[in-house]
């Protein structure tokens, strides 16, 4: 193939650019960024090599131009989802500024859940991670004691033009209390059907020091299986098969993380997180009755944990498909949230190369094997879409 190298191309007429079909292109051996025309297939239009594969670019026909985005949250902690103004000004991607400011394609809702109107027919990547769990700020043996990490997941799936999905994207708990609250889960379900589509749970917060154990202080990572995590006690149990996680109330519960369907289990000192078909409003901090935004969990529906220090300070669990469990006996860390892949995909890969479901989840779920992504989130959540052919 010739290459041309030019700063910059004017053209006054027309640009022809290399056609190929299917089985041509895939013969190609070509440098990164290669742009050709593919025929003769229900893919045909403009790709790209990236490199690894070749990216379709969302040219022609469609409702809008439509490369990649990340749907982020701002940058906030707590409870409360991201505002339209500060969803919209933190989202990164290709050519975004150009549809995401017309509320027939991009909107958020007042409880900062986020709406998205697929441009094209077509198959699109879904990269999502929950948030992080919330570190707390005990002063007892600081020194290896953490939050839990956010899972990470993975997915394609053939969309259709038109279809509108909701999104949140994970929030980091606020932090005030001695055990931090529970991350946020990063949540994509179809607004017309209400199925998943991908989650990906959020971090347990870690608690006060475990009767001096620190590896029990420790909050659990999002699980990347459909249920949610224990406590590292053992005694708050994680939710299944879409369901919310428990609080263990001995010695002051701190809340269960929400998952997709129910709510989080409230416990005597923090509130569980709401649901994400409800909103996904993390829990509150609720100290003697005393409802407070402090030590909140992340939105995306992560657990409140205590915002006092009067010995109860274990923590706030993780949101997500199955919320993690939270327990206040002995001050231990909470349970991450649980994850979920659609069936009907392709491409599926994991935090940890392995997907566990109970059998008996309420939607349809994914069934095989995934690929290892290495790596779990601790940072905020976030949910990445690329369009692919």
């Amino acid at each position: 193939m010739s290459e041309l190298i030019v700063d910059k191309l004017q053209v006054n007429t027309q640009l022809s650019i290399p056609q190929y079909t299917q089985a041509q292109r895939n013969a190609l051996s070509v440098p990164q960024g290669t742009l050709i025309y593919l025929t003769n297939t229900d893919d045909a239009g403009l790709q790209v090599w990236d490199g690894s594969e070749w990216i379709g670019l969302a040219g022609g026909a469609g409702l809008y131009d439509f490369i990649n985005a990340t749907f982020n949250n701002g940058n906030i902690t707590g409870a409360v989802g991201p505002t339209l103004s500060q969803a919209r000004n933190a989202m990164a991607g290709q050519g975004v500024n150009n549809w995401n400011t017309n509320s027939l394609y991009y909107n958020v809702d007042s409880n900062g859940v986020q709406s998205w109107t697929v441009p094209k027919s077509g198959t699109y990547r879904f990269l999502v991670a929950g948030a992080k769990g919330g570190e707390g700020n005990a002063v007892n043996n600081n020194a290896g004691r953490s939050s839990g990490r956010g899972a990470m997941m993975r997915g394609e799936w053939t969309l259709e033009e038109g279809q509108v999905y909701n999104i949140i994207a994970g929030v980091n708990p606020a932090t005030s209390g001695e055990g931090g609250g529970g991350g946020g889960g990063s949540f994509v379900w179809s607004a017309s059907t209400g199925e998943p589509l991908i989650i990906a749970g959020g971090g347990g917060g870690n608690g006060d020091t475990y009767y001096g154990t620190i590896a029990l202080s420790k909050g659990g990572d999002g699980l990347t299986g459909t249920s949610g995590g224990n406590s590292a006690s053992g005694s708050g149990t994680g939710g299944s098969n879409g369901n919310g996680g428990g609080s263990d109330n001995s010695g002051g519960g701190p809340g269960g993380g929400g998952g997709f369907a129910t709510n989080g289990a409230n416990g005597s000192v923090g509130d569980g997180g709401t649901a994400a078909i409800g909103g996904g409003r993390g829990g509150n901090s609720n100290f003697g009755g005393n409802s407070s935004t402090t030590n909140a969990g992340g939105h995306g529906g992560g657990g409140g944990a205590n915002q006092s220090s009067n010995d109860a300070e274990g923590a706030g669990a993780g949101g997500g498909y199955s919320g993690g469990g939270a327990s206040g006996s002995s001050d231990p860390g909470a349970g991450g949230g649980g994850s979920f892949l659609a069936s009907g995909g392709s491409n599926y890969a994991t935090s940890d190369g392995s997907y566990n479901i109970s059998g008996s989840e309420p939607h349809s779920s994914h069934t095989g094997s995934v690929s290892n992504l290495g790596t779990y989130n601790s940072g905020q959540g976030y949910v990445t879409v690329t369009f692919i052919s």
